[in-house]
């Protein structure tokens, strides 16, 4: 039997949200497993598994499911678009007991609570990392040049595939692809720790 396992675990509020909203934060979550799936890299995203939005399983089967998924998970990222009562927040939780690296991408303006964000000034903790994004679209960008660090100067060309943006060469902190061999740019921004 193989074992499945997953590089990213991601995790997000996925109740109290609009159609709309949800329909734009999806549009992201596939790009970004785009992203990593260029590069040979898995996720698991309850919110990519709903087959209707808004159609949640029960409690319990959404807790196994997250659970199973953390244990064979190498990193978590947790995407706060705004402060509410998440499962998200118990899913954080969990990784912060298992060790896991863990990146933050918070909105503007929106915070973990209080003891969420101590956690990252724990010197014996291991790698937390939180940054703050402006609109969703800043998203991808982030995990190309946060999330990925090892990855990040092979990413150019599946940053531009995934996003639409125009093919004008990679700029000098830009990732360059995910092919083996592929031109090396400028070393991206170092991601701030916490």
């Amino acid at each position: 039997m193989t074992q499945i396992s997953y590089d990213y675990f991601i995790a997000l509020p996925m109740s109290g949200i609009s159609d709309d909203f949800r329909q734009q934060l999806k549009t992201q979550l596939e790009a970004i497993q785009g992203l990593l799936a260029s590069c040979g890299k898995t996720l698991y995203c309850a919110e990519l598994t709903l087959k209707t939005p808004g159609q949640f399983d029960t409690p319990l089967d959404s807790y196994r499911m997250d659970i199973d998924a953390l244990k064979v998970a190498k990193n978590f990222l947790l995407i706060w678009p705004h402060a509410t009562p998440s499962g998200a927040l118990i899913e954080l939780g969990m990784a912060i007991e298992k060790g896991m690296p863990i990146t933050v991408l918070q909105a503007e303006g929106v915070h973990l609570p209080w003891m969420c964000r101590a956690w990252g000034t724990l010197e014996d903790q291991g790698q937390f990392l939180i940054r703050n994004y402006g609109a969703l679209g800043d998203i991808l960008r982030l995990v190309s040049e946060d999330v990925l660090p090892k990855e990040a100067q092979r990413l150019e060309a599946a940053v531009r595939r995934f996003s639409g943006a125009a093919s004008d060469g990679p700029s000098p902190n830009s990732p360059v692809g995910c092919q083996p061999g592929a031109q090396q740019g400028a070393p991206p921004p170092q991601p701030r720790l916490y």
